[in-house]
């Protein structure tokens, strides 16, 4: 038998017992609105976190990766010139989406290094931006306060273009320190601002300048900024790119090393992580989060379409039962057992995939309310984030796969629940129903 044909002997079936049919499909509708109600409020939650997330370090300008080490590892090891050269290839492999590096040095608070092919964004009023003329060069960038600060206290008036020794100090045992001079001359002068709420330091060098000509110097800190306006919030290349990044610094680095001693007069000694990315480590945890609602919420909708099922399962019960006498006719007259299984399963399936499509219907004119409790649940869990973020509008997602998979369970789940029953077709004896009729 044609599939047609089995399919109109179900449509026909369903005619017949109208009733029996409009309350099944009712059940079916209710049940498949809560259970699809509740997964696109989990998935509107999982989908606009990360979207939150990433706009938030987008509007504060602070998705970097940051590196504070002022000891060394416990071997001494530090971020020196040597070091250097692995970490410069580390990033070259990452160029195009990184904004800029601005690194500190140790001992040197007001002064920032900067690296001409990932230069720190100064506000230039005299001379010319950061380039490649200040690679390994003595030439530096001066604030207009350090400008001011200069002539205060030594009557002598900078430009680009002037020359002046700059005296520092450094500590080659950490015990006793040790003062040097080194000429210096003004490639630039820059308007003295906050950037990201933080004042900028008063003078900037070439970052492998510096290493290679004051002595025991080493970086204490720096900061990657990400340029996260180059990648689409709906992809995963942010975060992949960004951890790629991150993984391979924080393998070359070395761990921070402590030593003090405890309320207990007890020596301690501690090594940690020197190398961290805040925007990493927040999608790390609220993804634990997401997946935990996600869950949550799948474990609810099987629950719901297990309550329901006995109620499903029992419409091919009644199906079979009230059947029989046709079941037996039409297997005297040839139609084969997989024949009748199909029109008792097309007849269930009708009915399911009415009740859940009028359902998914249900949503869009409710999708307002969904989106008010969705947006709820998102400004209760992130409050600070919302705060910094400007009309940011959270969208409710109500997905195509989410009927398909709605609909997919419930026939598996039916199906199986109703197999006992679906094998009294095979029992059915067609020359006992014929003697009945006759």
């Amino acid at each position: 038998m044609k599939f047609v044909d089995r399919y109109k002997i179900s449509l026909h079936n369903i005619s017949n017992n109208k009733s029996r049919s409009i309350l099944t499909t009712i059940i079916v509708y209710i049940i498949s609105f809560l259970i699809m109600a509740i997964m696109c409020i989990a998935i509107t939650y999982y989908v606009n976190q990360n979207k939150i997330i990433y706009k938030y370090y987008e509007t504060v300008g602070e998705t970097n990766i940051s590196y504070n080490n002022y000891n060394g590892d416990k071997q001494g090891k530090k971020f020196n010139k040597d070091l250097y050269v692995t970490y410069k290839n580390v990033i070259d492999k990452h160029s195009k989406d990184i904004n800029y590096i601005e690194y500190s040095i140790n001992n040197m608070y007001d002064v920032g290094l900067t690296d001409y092919s990932y230069p720190i964004k100064l506000n230039i009023i005299e001379g010319t931006g950061i380039n490649k003329s200040i690679k390994n060069s003595n030439k530096i960038y001066v604030s207009s306060n350090y400008v001011s600060q200069y002539y205060n206290n030594y009557g002598k008036q900078l430009s680009v273009g002037s020359k002046f020794i700059y005296n520092y100090s450094y500590s080659p045992n950490n015990k006793t320190y040790e003062n040097e001079e080194i000429e210096l001359e003004i490639a630039g002068i820059y308007k003295a601002e906050k950037k990201n709420n933080y004042n900028i330091k008063n003078v900037y060098i070439d970052c492998e300048y510096v290493l290679n000509n004051f002595k025991y110097s080493s970086i204490s800190s720096f900061n990657i900024e990400y340029n996260i306006d180059k990648i689409s919030f709906d992809s995963s290349r942010f975060k992949n790119e960004l951890k790629s990044l991150y993984e391979e610094i924080k393998e070359i680095m070395p761990l921070s090393y402590n030593r003090y001693t405890n309320g207990n007069n007890e020596v301690v000694e501690k090594e940690y992580e020197s190398v961290n990315c805040s925007v990493l480590e927040d999608l790390k945890m609220y993804v634990i989060i997401g997946y935990v609602i996600l869950g949550f919420a799948g474990f609810l909708a099987i629950v719901l379409m297990l309550l329901s099922i006995g109620s499903l399962a029992n419409t091919i019960v009644i199906s079979v039962n009230k059947n029989k006498k046709f079941i037996g006719l039409m297997k005297a007259l040839g139609l084969n057992e997989r024949d009748l299984k199909s029109t008792i399963k097309y007849e269930s399936m009708t009915t399911i995939i009415i009740g859940v499509l009028l359902a998914f219907g249900s949503l869009y004119i409710i999708k307002a309310p969904l989106t008010s409790i969705s947006s709820g649940i998102l400004e209760s869990t992130f409050t600070m984030y919302l705060a910094k973020i400007k009309d940011y509008a959270i969208i409710m997602e109500i997905p195509i796969y989410v009927p398909i998979l709605t609909i997919i369970f419930f026939i598996l789940f039916t199906l199986l629940f109703s197999k006992s029953s679906m094998s009294k077709i095979s029992k059915t004896d067609p020359m006992a129903v014929i003697s009945e009729v006759s």
